[in-house]
């Protein structure tokens, strides 16, 4: 799965005229356009869950309260996130993705993106690539 380039994040960046002062307001930001919460190969002889974590960086201006939020990527159905093969394009890949922490301030400078595909969901797939996008929002 890859977090998609637009995981730069929705920024908001607002200046406030006032008598000649200008004061801007906190913001957050995302310190790398993009992630990979990369699986690897996976073995269907395998009995473990495949597991992979990512490291996201922000920086903050001023001492925001920020607040994360994630898309449910490209492939979702119904309540479950899925990475499609990348040419058998009717075969999919369930898993899920979890980021902590999920707010602070300018003090959390790092989330941690844990991602899970169940054994039972990849010892009989389809061989191949699989991919999905999610696109991750911090707002302070």
């Amino acid at each position: 799965m890859i977090l998609k380039a637009s995981f730069v994040g929705f920024c908001i960046f607002i200046i406030i005229m006032e008598t000649g002062i200008c004061i801007a307001a906190p913001s957050c930001s995302f310190r790398q356009a993009s992630a990979t919460l990369p699986f690897g190969n996976l073995d269907p002889f395998a009995t473990t869950n495949a597991t992979s974590t990512v490291t996201l960086r922000i920086s903050c201006s001023g001492n925001p309260m920020w607040f994360l939020t994630g898309d449910n990527g490209l492939y979702f159905n119904g309540s479950t996130k899925r990475m499609r093969h990348q040419t058998v394009l009717t075969e999919y890949l369930p898993y899920t993705v979890t980021f902590s922490p999920t707010t602070g301030n300018k003090f959390v400078t790092t989330i941690t993106g844990s991602g899970i595909i169940l054994n039972s969901s990849y010892i009989n797939s389809y061989v191949g690539n699989y991919l999905d996008y999610v696109t991750l929002t911090i707002t302070p």
